[in-house]
């Protein structure tokens, strides 16, 4: 053990006596010991849930399911448009609606059958001068032929004649020839004058499908 000398005093005199500290000593054990009995501090609650907690939306209410219609009532058509066109759509009056456009010349009257004398008519008048007569067959009165043709808006042959009457021709060379002669006539005649007409030119409807009889005693 070193001794040190105690500074200011005297040469040869004892120092004085110090009264030792204790110390206490604390190892690793005692520190983890401690904290393990020592009960958790509470968590507090942060500003930022607190806030969330207050800003998170009620859940929103589920749409009204739309009316299922019973067994004994039928779902009338109506109805249907209604759901279609949503709620508030003005549904259309039956009274105030407009109906089928009606011709500009009626069915009977007498505007429409002028128009149709007019195209018998001119009808007449046209196949004279492209058909050859069967007055020449040994009994024209029995050599009648009767043709369907169809003209589009010029005037013009839509198609080829269809033969009507007879509806044979086997066996009898007369009227085998009457009838090529009656579809001749119709072809060479076309165009026909429908459009030109100022009584039935606007008229197509009166001249579009023609149905035309042949005969010696008719023409």
């Amino acid at each position: 053990m070193v001794d040190w000398p105690f500074l200011g005093s005297a040469e040869g005199a004892a120092p004085p006596a110090v009264a030792p500290t204790p110390i206490e000593i604390v190892t690793l054990s005692d520190i983890a010991n401690s904290r393990a009995q020592a009960p958790p501090e509470p968590e507090e609650e942060t500003l930022e849930e607190n806030e969330e907690a207050e800003v998170q939306p009620a859940a929103a209410a589920p749409p009204p399911s739309a009316p299922t219609p019973r067994p004994d009532q039928p779902l009338r058509l109506g109805d249907i448009e209604d759901r279609l066109k949503g709620p508030g759509a003005p549904r259309p009056n039956p009274a105030t609606a407009p109906g089928p456009r009606r011709p500009q010349v009626g069915d009977g009257s007498r505007e429409s059958q002028t128009i149709a004398s007019r195209v018998a008519a001119l009808t007449q008048r046209h196949m004279v001068g492209c058909w050859r007569s069967s007055i020449d067959a040994s009994d024209p009165g029995r050599l009648r032929v009767v043709l369907q043709f169809r003209l589009d808006p010029r005037g013009r042959l839509d198609g080829n004649p269809r033969v009507l009457s007879p509806r044979s021709v086997a066996g009898d060379p007369e009227l085998r020839v009457a009838v090529e002669r009656a579809v001749r006539a119709v072809r060479d005649c076309s165009p026909f004058p429908f459009p030109d007409d100022a009584l039935v030119g606007e008229h197509y409807d009166f001249w579009r499908e023609n149905v035309y009889r042949f005969g010696a005693d008719l023409n």
